[in-house]
């Protein structure tokens, strides 16, 4: 059993940052890898269609979508993924 003393001294409460420091870190690290990955993929997603001579975009040359919409729904599409992605 911890003698109560010991409780509010640096060793005890240094440990328990350190602690909470690496598993931070850890899950920071490991968001970072997954950020990597996710851009990686498409960038080679990218490079793949650049060297078989399809365009970048994945959409057709003539957007269906009037360009009086386009503002409002890259705003409603930038929310959702602010609001669902989390």
């Amino acid at each position: 059993m911890t003698d109560v003393t010991l409780l509010g001294q640096s060793e005890v409460l240094g440990n328990a940052v350190a602690d909470v420091a690496a598993l931070r870190e850890r899950a920071r690290l490991t968001r970072l890898w997954r950020l990597a990955l996710f851009l990686a993929l498409i960038a080679l997603y990218l490079v793949l269609r650049a060297t078989h001579g399809d365009r970048l975009a994945p959409w057709p040359r003539h957007n269906p979508i009037p360009a009086a919409y386009l503002p409002g729904l890259i705003l409603v599409m930038a929310l959702a993924c602010v609001i669902v992605l989390p």
